[in-house]
């Protein structure tokens, strides 16, 4: 099992989760929706300029065009992207602009999801599904909402019918992620907000802890050969 540790703003925060065992870390630049955790692109490469070998730098951001998102990417020299809301024209454009090794993830929402014709024009550009069962859509992650519920049964479904690999996202934390990924069977996890101490700083028992259970699903599932 994969995992990310997304929103990391200072060095204190890197070194909590390389420490805890992450195997990706986003860093969040180019916002357009509210986010406390968004970063210069000074900021983001200095940081990734910082990690240990083996563990992947992901460029997280709410731009949709493909020049402001290319000039992010050069900024910062992290060429593995997450990206939402993309105009699949502006992202024909962005792939062609990437490095043959540059990855682009892009983010669904499960409440939401894109019809199977868009679905199917929008497989060759990217190498990963981000899935997001919590929320209902970019512009309210991060805003209350009686609307927000987790949908994991309909992320399992997504799982069992996709090509690409699907990282499951969506108010992850310690305390749920084993149920979520029994439920979804996603090939990576994604936490964020829950992760973070009431100051908005990465709490390291939290993330040690949700670490520590996303890996442990992996482990019982080679035990019992599910």
């Amino acid at each position: 099992m994969r995992v990310k540790v997304c929103g990391i703003k200072n060095e204190t925060e890197l070194q909590c989760a390389v420490e805890c065992g992450a195997d990706a870390v986003g860093f969040q630049v180019g916002q357009l929706f509210p986010g406390k955790n968004f970063i210069l692109p000074s900021t983001a490469r200095r940081l990734a300029e910082a990690l240990p070998v083996y563990i992947t730098p992901v460029l997280v951001t709410n731009l949709n065009s493909a020049e402001a998102i290319y000039e992010v990417m050069a900024n910062t020299e992290i060429y593995s992207v997450q990206i939402n809301n993309c105009p699949f024209d502006e992202l024909i454009k962005l792939k062609d602009k990437l490095p043959r090794t540059g990855k682009i993830i892009y983010t669904e929402y499960v409440h939401h999801l894109m019809d199977d014709l868009e679905m199917a024009n929008l497989i060759p550009l990217i190498d990963a599904v981000n899935l997001d069962c919590y929320n209902l859509a970019n512009d309210i992650v991060g805003v209350e909402s009686q609307n927000k519920c987790y949908a994991w049964e309909a992320g399992g479904n997504y799982v069992q019918h996709s090509p690409l690999p699907v990282i499951l996202s969506g108010r992850l934390s310690a305390e749920n992620v084993i149920q979520a990924v029994k439920t979804v069977k996603p090939f990576g996890v994604d936490a964020c907000t829950l992760l973070k101490d009431s100051n908005g700083e990465l709490d390291k028992t939290e993330t040690g802890k949700f670490i520590w259970q996303a890996q442990r699903c992996d482990f019982e599932n080679i035990i019992t050969g599910e």
